[in-house]
């Protein structure tokens, strides 16, 4: 996990160097995904552009696995977003708790008063998933439907 960790934030630095410098170094970004994908040590695909241009577009490690079998990742691969969502959502609460237009208190009834116990949640709880509702992940009609 900390190795995975380290790979994502040299990912994101190396990124960011080449997204704001004059001219992206391809080939210094496609040896550190070489390495990523040689050492298995990264899925997804990275694409850079400027003005509605794209300047540099990598793929690597799998799109799917199941099993034995390992569909190679591609620029067009879609990927589902799962449980990155979860940090834009908590991002963008912090946010309109910053411009004072909601709180940790907040109940989810003001927003959404026919669930169950609406009153009861609060934005805090559902941040910290302690809301008590129902994981629909767990639900054992989910993998039928979730493709």
């Amino acid at each position: 996990m900390r190795k995975m960790t380290i790979a994502l934030l040299l990912l994101t630095a190396l990124s960011g160097v080449a997204v704001f410098a004059q001219n992206i170094d391809k080939p210094r970004l496609d040896s550190f995904f070489d390495i990523l994908s040689e050492k298995n040590k990264a899925m997804g695909s990275v694409a850079i552009s400027k003005n509605g241009s794209i300047l540099y577009n990598r793929a690597i490690g799998y799109s799917s696995i199941s099993g034995n079998e390992k569909d190679a990742a591609t620029r067009d691969t879609k990927y589902r977003i799962g449980s990155i969502s979860k940090m834009f959502t908590a991002v963008m609460i912090f946010q309109l708790m910053e411009e004072g237009k909601i709180k940790l208190t907040t109940k989810l009834s003001g927003y959404f008063p026919n669930i169950p116990n609406a009153e009861k949640i609060t934005i805090g709880n559902l941040l910290s998933h302690r809301s008590g509702l129902h994981n629909f992940t767990d639900d054992t009609a989910y993998l039928r439907w979730m493709t």
